[in-house]
Formats: structure tokens, C-alpha cells, sequence
């Protein structure tokens, strides 16, 4: 059986099937071509009644499929169609010796015409093979650097695909650079409202969350004092009473929270991914609370949770300061709940 297997954008490569015929390089085709042929040659004599099929006859039909089986197939094939076609002329009808022909004679005017036939077709059949080998070579070359150009092509895609990362990247950290700047500006404020205020853009710059909310430490609870990107359907405790885990782990023990580990998990259940307290670094007080509730899961990594920390510390820090401005200013606004009724 024959098969072909298509080369993308190039020729053929034709393999053979498995079976006597392809184990000694004939083609089933090429064995019905001949002998189609041969019937129907045989046929048309028999009815225009030419007798000694076609020995008269020059040139023989018979050279028609010798050639063409040849020239198509190879050597294989081609000795296949002499070897039936000298089957077909002389099975059954070999002329007798003439009386004065001597037996070489008779014998080399029996077989001129089978072994020109064999030559024709060693002939044709070699070169058509030569040719045929060529081209084997050719389209493996071909599929070979078919295979090469693709992966070439797939590894400048991949390489533009890094440029345009990293172009991104790039452009994104000189933006959040700059608003960095800006935020950290608005948090080295002198008023605890201010502080507050300009603390959700420095989070904004730094961690780009979705949602997030920082928390006061009024009296035995945290309140809810600032909430960003919070929608209606968000059910986010405002207040979080003393002796739950969440106020123990912030306030009590001044801890990280993280979703990702599974202590955290349970004390930060339906209250968002990240928490982390805001501490005097000087006394250890705690004001508060930031919260993170959403974030893309591409920003939430391991580089975000020590931002996290730094950024708790820097508004902790703010805080601290305009607290202690405050008390010598107005002592009657020295606590951060205050400073927020305040603003």
C-alpha cells in the first residue's frame, strides 16, 4: 500500500506499505498498470486478429509499458514489465526453429526483443531512481530546515514577546516610581488626615491592589477608617472587636498576615489576602491596620509581601510623626481616631 505525507509549503515524500511486493521494491500499481495493459493489448490483437502477438509489429506495443513502468517507477518495476512482457509475447507461443537457422541463431532472434526490453529498462529504471533519491534528499533537507526556520521563528516571537515584557516593565516601574514619589510626599504630612489620605495612594503605587482599607485602633476594636475599591456587594467587617484572631494576631502580636500560609489563613478568613499592623517604631503602639482584599494574582508574590511590610512601616512611621506634631500643636487631637474625626 502507498501513502503520501504532505511537507507543509513543499512536495511529497511518498512511502510504501509493508508486504512482499515492497520488501523486493514493486509497486502494487505498477503491477496492475502492467497488467491491464497487457490484457488490453492482448484484447485488441486478438480482435484485429494480428497473429504472433504483435511479433511483426515494429516498434512492439509491448515497449509502451516497459518504458512508461520504467521511467514512472524505477528499476524494480521496469524489470517487472519487461520480464510479463516477455511473459505475454512468448508464454505459448515461441516460433519454432527454422530448418537451416542454427540454434544460437533462433535463440538470439527470440531474445533480441526481451533483452532490449531488460536494458530499457535498466536504464530508465536507474535514472529515474537517481532521481528519485534526489528528491528523497531534497525534501528531507527541505522539511529539515522547514523545522529549523519554525523554531527560529518561534524563538524571535518568544524574544519579541521578552522586549515587549520587559519594555513594559520598564515603563511601568518608571510609573510607579514617579507616583511613588508622589505618594511619599502626600504621607510626610503633618496632619493624621493627611497621612491617612495619602497613604492609599502610596499603597496604590507600590502594591496596585484592587481593593484595600486601612483600619484605626479605636479604643478595644479596629474601625474601618479608609476603604478603596469596596463595592456593595464586598462584605468586609468595618469593626473588628478585640479577642478575635485577626485584632490578636495585628494588634496584641504586631503580625504579617499572608493568605498563602496556612496559619495566617484562618485568622484572615473573609477578611481579605494581606494585613499587617501600624507601629510606632520608636514606642511599638499600634495605630492600626492596612488591609489588602484584592490584589492581581500576578502581584501577589513573595517581592509584595516585603512591600507590604515596608509600606506598613513607612505610614507607621508617618503616623508616629504627625502625632507627635500634633501633641505639641493641638493636644486635644493627639490620637489617630481623633485625627480622623478631625479631617
Amino acid at each position: 500500500m502507498t501513502t503520501a505525507k504532505p511537507l507543509e509549503g513543499g512536495p511529497q515524500v511518498v512511502t510504501h506499505g509493508h508486504g512482499p511486493l515492497a520488501a523486493l521494491g514493486l509497486r502494487t500499481s505498477a503491477l496492475v498498470e502492467i497488467l491491464l495493459f497487457l490484457a488490453a493489448a492482448l484484447l485488441i490483437g486478438a480482435i484485429l486478429g494480428v497473429p504472433d502477438r504483435f511479433a511483426d509489429v515494429s516498434p512492439h506495443p509491448f515497449w509502451i509499458i516497459v518504458l512508461l513502468i520504467s521511467s514512472f517507477y524505477g528499476v524494480s518495476n521496469g524489470l517487472l514489465a519487461a520480464g510479463l512482457s516477455t511473459a505475454a509475447l512468448l508464454a505459448g507461443n515461441t516460433p519454432e526453429q527454422a530448418f537451416d537457422e542454427t540454434a544460437s541463431v533462433w535463440l538470439a532472434r527470440e531474445t533480441m526483443l526481451p533483452l532490449m526490453w531488460f536494458l530499457a529498462a535498466l536504464a530508465l529504471g536507474s535514472i529515474r531512481d537517481g532521481f528519485r533519491r534526489k528528491f528523497d534528499d531534497l525534501s528531507a533537507k527541505l522539511a529539515k530546515t522547514q523545522q529549523q526556520a519554525e523554531g527560529i521563528a518561534e524563538a524571535y516571537e518568544r524574544l519579541m514577546q521578552g522586549q515587549i515584557c520587559l519594555q513594559e516593565q520598564v515603563a511601568s516601574q518608571s510609573l510607579t516610581f514617579s507616583r511613588l514619589y508622589e505618594a511619599s510626599r502626600a504621607v510626610s504630612c503633618q496632619r493624621c488626615g493627611e497621612v491617612l489620605l495619602g497613604a492609599i495612594d502610596l499603597v496604590c503605587a507600590v502594591l496596585s491592589p484592587s481593593k484595600s482599607s486601612i483600619y484605626l485602633l479605636n479604643g478595644s476594636e479596629l474601625e474601618a477608617a479608609l476603604c478603596d475599591g469596596w463595592e456593595q456587594q464586598d462584605c468586609f467587617p468595618s469593626h473588628i472587636p478585640a479577642g478575635t484572631a485577626l485584632f490578636e494576631a495585628i494588634v496584641t502580636r504586631r503580625q504579617v498576615l499572608s493568605v498563602d500560609r496556612p496559619d495566617d489563613e484562618n485568622c484572615l478568613r473573609a477578611h481579605g489576602l494581606i494585613a499587617g499592623p501600624l507601629v510606632d517604631p520608636r514606642t511599638g503602639e499600634v495605630f492600626g491596620m492596612l488591609k489588602i482584599e484584592q490584589v492581581a494574582f500576578a502581584d501577589f508574590n513573595f517581592v509584595a509581601l516585603e512591600n507590604f511590610r515596608i509600606v506598613c512601616e513607612w505610614i507607621g512611621t508617618s503616623l508616629a510623626a504627625a502625632i507627635s506634631i500634633e501633641e505639641r500643636t493641638e493636644p486635644a487631637t493627639h490620637t489617630p481616631a481623633a485625627s480622623r474625626e478631625a479631617a
